[in-house]
């Protein structure tokens, strides 16, 4: 058998290895991360992961959606469509 995945979950407090061997079977084993290395890992990968924001975008792209449902309409109304 061969490590498929990992899968941590933080707020469960666990660790999911995920393993399949050469016919494709797999198997799942559940772990509790309360042991110090996987908590280090864990804090190790948490500063890769995105910050949450509001979608600070969020302006541009109603902008865009604004703009590409003008197009469209002008679309339809060239080829004789009503929008």
């Amino acid at each position: 058998m061969q490590i498929h995945a990992i899968a941590i979950r933080p707020q469960d407090n666990t660790v999911i290895l995920l393993c399949e061997d050469k016919l494709g079977n797999r198997e799942s084993r559940l772990f509790d991360a309360s042991n110090p290395k996987v908590q280090s890992v864990i804090e190790e990968f948490q500063q890769y992961v995105p910050s949450d924001t509001e979608n600070p975008a969020k302006e541009e792209i109603e902008q865009e959606i604004s703009e590409l449902e003008y197009r469209l309409a002008q679309l339809k109304e060239s080829i004789g469509t009503s929008p």
